[in-house]
């Protein structure tokens, strides 16, 4: 483990997205350490190995790469007003923040999570979002309802779930378990 200026942690600081899969992961900044906080709410200390490269505390043999491109220090695809999509990724909502990706690599491959801007909860219209639908192909009834300032999703017969915002018209139940790939647009 080596030492890394509070600025240098500071500008990782942000959201970061892998479009693919839904997965939000915030990463933060506390008492000069950084934390990451995954799409299942587990946070973990980032334990540095370099300037731009961490060991999560919780998985000791994963690595967290953040990186930038050489031109103009922003990440591959990324424009000063937003974020384009590279080529083989899903779509991703523009950003402000830091400018770099976040590449986690573990023992049998890696993936990479593109920096977003996440929406302030109380200007998002929940009240839109409210009504049911129904999947013809799933053949599920979808509610959904807004209740305590929050958006809330029942699936059939199941109980109620809150959701949260992820980015712009996106949102995944607040109580996420391991392997639950749910996302709602």
């Amino acid at each position: 483990i080596v030492e890394v200026s509070e600025g240098a942690l500071r500008d990782k600081v942000g959201a970061y997205y892998l479009a693919d899969e839904g997965r939000l992961w915030r990463v933060t900044l506390k008492e000069g350490k950084l934390y990451n906080t995954n799409d299942i709410g587990e946070t973990y200390e980032l334990q540095p190995l370099g300037d731009n490269r961490f060991q999560p505390e919780k998985y000791p043999t994963d690595t967290f790469q953040f990186e930038r491109d050489e031109i103009g220090g922003l990440a591959p695809g990324a424009a000063k007003k937003g974020r384009e999509v590279e080529p083989g990724e899903g779509a991703c909502p523009p950003f402000s923040g830091s400018g770099y990706k976040l590449r986690l690599s573990w023992a049998t491959g890696s993936a990479t999570y593109q920096p977003v801007d996440l929406p302030d909860p109380k200007s998002i219209p929940y009240a839109d979002y409210a009504g049911e639908y129904f999947s013809d192909e799933l053949t599920a009834s979808y509610r959904f309802k807004v209740e305590q300032d929050a958006l809330w999703l029942r699936v059939n017969g199941r109980r109620w779930e809150r959701l949260e915002p992820t980015i712009a018209d996106q949102f995944i139940v607040a109580d996420r378990i391991p392997h639950d790939m749910r996302v709602f647009h």
